[in-house]
């Protein structure tokens, strides 16, 4: 599944800004200092309440509510698997470009292609040796038609730590982060600083 498959349907567009209000709601009456009294107007009458307490509690049960409504669609929508193949596809191409770089600046100079499919999840497969990964590259060589070829000793350190930068361009440029998981994320927050009034 791909980013321009994966969109908010109507249904879970709805159950988002449900859980969106009722978070929100309950930041402003934590932060805020928001306490409830025993009168309230209703449509322009005054109406009293014995036990202003059970708004809170009410706007609690309302909140966990959506919050299992908007799992279920997003269970529905598949979102996790959506997001995890949209990251492992980006990885992906960030170390395939990562290795072709290294494969051609190891080669003869003016190499200017190469025959065959190197992709850094086929070598990662193999068995490292002593921190290398050896790449056997075959390449044109000069106007006749055959091919020489290159043992090129890749090292496995040149792809370390390399999840972190994607992993950043990721989360601010994907809208499936903001659109799906944001949401769970302002919802848990709003329960935990709102947990000892339950």
């Amino acid at each position: 599944m791909n980013d321009k498959v994966l969109e908010l349907s109507e249904a879970t567009s709805r159950q988002r800004r449900n859980l969106l209000l009722t978070s929100v709601a309950l930041m402003l009456t934590s932060h805020a200092g928001v306490t409830f009294g025993d009168n309230l107007k209703l449509l322009g009458a005054s109406v009293k309440l014995t036990n202003p307490e059970v708004i809170l509690t009410f706007l609690m049960v309302s909140h966990i509510y959506f919050a299992w409504r908007y799992y279920q669609y997003f269970h529905v929508d598949q979102a996790y698997v959506a997001l995890r193949s949209q990251y492992r596809n980006l990885m992906d191409k960030k170390l395939d470009q990562i290795l072709m770089g290294y494969l051609f600046r190891s080669l003869p100079k003016g190499v200017t292609s190469i025959t065959g499919n190197y992709s850094y999840s086929q070598i990662s497969k193999t068995r490292d040796n002593h921190g290398f990964y050896e790449v056997k590259v075959d390449f044109p060589s000069g106007q006749d038609s055959e091919s020489s070829s290159k043992i090129v000793a890749v090292p496995t350190k040149i792809f370390k730590l390399r999840g972190i930068p994607v992993a950043l361009k990721f989360m601010f440029r994907g809208k499936i982060l903001t659109d799906y998981y944001l949401p769970f994320s302002l919802a848990l927050y709003a329960l935990v600083i709102n947990f000892p009034f339950i």
